[in-house]
């Protein structure tokens, strides 16, 4: 898949450049004594977790060689996980529980 391929290596790279635009900007304002608009370092944050996703994936395929769709999918279901599972409230029953996972999502 070597358009998939090069559509994930090209959104991480645009993922890095935005992110360093925002960073440097912010680095600027600090060394110019101006101060720092609270959602504009949300903003980064935002960046900085996206740009570390898509470099996970371009990881996996280079370092593990996945299938660029499958490692997206395996990306995506790890951050799911993370996010997901522990705010899920646990219960015995498995329908209780997928009832829980499905109010949160």
């Amino acid at each position: 898949m070597p358009v998939f391929d090069d559509y994930i290596r090209a959104c991480r790279d645009e993922a890095l450049d935005e992110l360093g635009s925002a960073e440097g900007k912010m680095i600027h304002d600090l060394e110019n004594g101006d101060s720092i608009d609270p959602a504009a370092l949300v903003a980064v944050v935002a960046m900085r977790a996206t740009a570390r996703r898509w470099q996970y994936v371009v990881d996996m395929v280079d370092g593990e060689c996945v299938d660029p769709a499958d490692a997206l999918v395996k990306v995506r279901d790890a951050a799911r996980t993370i996010l997901m599972d522990q705010r899920v409230p646990r219960h015995a029953c498995p329908i209780e529980q997928e009832f829980a996972r499905v109010r949160i999502e």
